[in-house]
């Protein structure tokens, strides 16, 4: 009988990480401060991430970093994972080629996204914080450190892209019942997430966003660090017990792969399978191809473009030298959430500006394809970002069936679909679409990139505050762009700074409130709590449709699918947002009735009212202030005179915000009346 399955035994399990920066022939470029453009030291990352991940970030010296014991002892759960050859899939294809899988879905996060998860939990346990953020794309990640917080007694709080958090409601119950928290992202618990919101209501999040959160929110919490899925460098070192377990799997197959594949997002899976290998390109000569498959709708190896930018769309990290499309850069709603990333980690955008790799775009129909046929025949669902791996694989196999060459072709199954299938719903429905973007787009949000690269004070306009990134990491907490004065005592100052965040907070809401009156104008807005059914995933509506005001007082709403037009009229129904909706068979219409006076007099009463709660909110936060600054004076040695500064202080900010409300109601009031 044919061998199927190479299996590795559980002391085989890698004893260190491989440091692909150690035999690097051109080095990573620098992390830069975005104001100094200065070399970042290890230090300089310690407000953000745990100080073992921080130090092996910039480590380009020590080639093999050792792997904790206890950490060994959580990967022997499910490592080593099988390698697999693909027989059946090698027979419907027709090809000469050996194809091989190392299946990382057998993990208990079904993911390869466990191996770094695990091992961040455990740098952080071991410092002694108690608490981990992070983003999610389409909830791998998430659900990985969901896991690993919980097995080292961790709080753990996720921020996931929201429309992923639509469209995979069983990704989002994997990390609750690991017992994480879980925030759709934009939301408006950061400032960050305030601020994207206010730009675009509807914004339905990318991982550069939810990065930004994530971000703030370890800042701003205390005993709380940041933890990254991919892109970074210690993402991607603890990966690579993924190659070298398969360098130890192709030898007992007897084989060595001449060609090596994996999905690409930010690069985790595709360093963990190919550093290792890759290692002997560069030192020993080998000859092995290795190619990143990224989703045709970001493609920012393919289509972007190699300078400085952040890593987040908030602008709060260091910058970055990588292949990117602009931090600014909106992705396509694609299934494959985990690829949905603006930009490719350092060492692999290196190492592709040198050669030692190569990449191809999929499109999402093509990548579902694939992975239906690998299902059909390897009896494994893969996840959607694995299916541009199997697409990518088939097409190089189908290359060897042309050319008649039996390449060994070795790729990476970085997950299962068995919580994806609403996306393979879609795609035998019919309805599944593929989403092209314009060299013209691309040229526009690439600028956000070109700017950094050009002027010095960039990211001190664009953030409001003081441009040093580490000043961005050290005073992030605070996140308001009023000056306080300088000269006042820390301990007064860090009271006041908390008050005048909370009484932002409460100004911050109040406005956003407002925005859902009906005032008898036709708004996109009026639309923002509605919920469609779509394929049995409840999505938002301006996922489903495009949501236009022809005139003041009609809302035009395009279904980007005609047969969702009963759906969508249902929903509005449903929401009780008092319109009624009628359609041609094509576009569906609201009316906006005009409000009586009454009606006026009405919604002018309750945005007062809402207006003095909200003032009576932050007097409460002067207060609280003013009890935490006779506390500090009684208790932390802070003097009479930094005690009177500091309730001064917060006497003018209290000032401002009762200012700034009133000028929100008279706005609104202004609004209301306006016919």
């Amino acid at each position: 009988m044919r061998q199927k399955k190479f299996m590795l035994p559980e002391s085989e399990i890698p004893t260190h990480y491989f440091n692909i920066q150690a035999v690097m022939p051109n080095k990573p470029l620098p992390f830069l401060n975005p104001a100094t453009k200065e070399p970042l030291k290890p230090e300089d990352l310690y407000p953000i991430f745990c100080k073992a991940c921080a130090d092996q970030e910039l480590n380009q010296t020590d080639e093999w970093i050792p792997i904790p014991e206890p950490v060994r002892e959580q990967y022997s759960a499910y490592r080593c994972t099988p390698l697999v050859r693909a027989y059946e899939l090698e027979a419907a294809l027709g090809t000469p080629a050996h194809i091989y899988f190392k299946n990382e879905s057998v993990s208990p996060a079904g993911s390869h996204k466990l191996n770094s998860a695990i091992a961040q939990a455990y740098y952080a346990k071991e410092q002694g914080i108690t608490n981990l953020t992070t983003e999610t794309g389409a909830g791998q990640w998430g659900g990985a450190l969901s896991y690993a917080t919980k097995k080292f007694g961790i709080d753990c709080a996720v921020y996931m892209v929201k429309v992923s958090y639509e469209q995979k409601p069983y990704r989002r119950s994997i990390m609750q019942t690991f017992g994480a928290a879980i925030t759709p992202s934009p939301s408006m618990s950061t400032r960050a997430g305030k601020d994207i919101i206010t730009r675009n209501p509807n914004d339905q999040g990318s991982l550069g966003c939810a990065i930004s959160e994530a971000i703030e929110l370890a800042v701003t919490t205390p005993n709380c660090k940041y933890a990254l899925g991919s892109v970074l460098n210690h993402v991607c070192l603890h990966q690579t017990i993924i190659g070298l377990e398969a360098e130890k799997q192709m030898e007992l197959a007897g084989e060595y792969p001449d060609i090596v594949i994996a999905c690409f997002g930010g690069g985790s899976n595709f360093s963990g399978i190919a550093y290792p290998f890759m290692r002997h390109n560069i030192q020993d000569g080998k000859k092995t191809r290795f190619i990143a498959a990224e989703p045709y709708s970001c493609p920012k190896l393919t289509r972007g473009k190699f300078e400085y930018d952040f890593g987040d769309e908030a602008g709060m990290t260091p910058l970055l030298p990588m292949y990117t499309l602009g931090h600014t850069f909106k992705p396509a709603s694609i299934h494959a959430g985990g690829l949905r990333y603006h930009g490719a980690g350092v060492i692999l955008s290196q190492l592709m500006k040198d050669g030692f790799m190569e990449a191809v775009d999929i499109e999402q129909k093509d990548s579902f394809a694939a992975g239906v046929l690998f299902a059909r025949t390897e009896g494994i669902i893969p996840a959607p970002e694995s299916c541009h791996a199997i697409a990518a694989t088939v097409r190089e196999a189908l290359k060897c069936k042309e050319t008649g060459e039996a390449k060994t072709i070795l790729f990476n199954l970085s997950g299962h679909g068995f919580v994806d299938m609403a996306a393979y719903d879609q795609y035998f429905s019919g309805e599944m679409q593929n989403y092209h973007v314009s060299d013209e787009d691309l040229a526009k949000y690439i600028k956000s990139a070109d700017a950094l690269n050009q002027s010095p004070s960039y990211s001190q306009k664009k953030n409001g505050r003081n441009g040093s990134i580490l000043a961005v990491f050290h005073y992030i907490c605070k996140l308001t762009t009023t000056k306080h004065d300088t000269t006042m005592l820390p301990r007064a100052k860090e009271i006041v700074d908390a008050a005048d965040l909370k009484m932002q907070d409460a100004v911050d809401f109040l406005e956003e409130d407002l925005k859902n009156y009906r005032v008898g104008k036709a708004t996109p807005a009026i639309f923002n709590g509605v919920m469609v059914d779509y394929y049995g995933t409840v999505t938002p509506l301006n996922q489903v449709a495009s949501i236009t005001t022809p005139d003041a007082k009609t809302i035009a709403i395009q279904p980007w699918e005609r047969n969702m037009i009963g759906k969508i009229e249902k929903a509005i129904l449903d929401a009780n947002v008092g319109l009624t909706p009628s359609n041609n068979g094509e576009i569906i219409r609201c009316v906006v009735p005009a409000l009586t006076e009454e009606r006026r007099r009405e919604l002018i009463k309750k945005a007062k009212a809402q207006g003095e709660t909200t003032k009576v909110t932050v007097r409460n936060a002067r207060r609280d202030g003013i009890d935490l600054l006779k506390k500090a004076q009684k208790n932390d040695g802070l003097s009479e005179d930094g005690e009177k500064e500091g309730e001064d202080e917060l006497q003018k900010i209290t000032d401002k915000h009762v200012k700034n409300i009133d000028a929100i109601i008279a706005a609104k009031e202004k609004d209301i009346l306006t016919v």
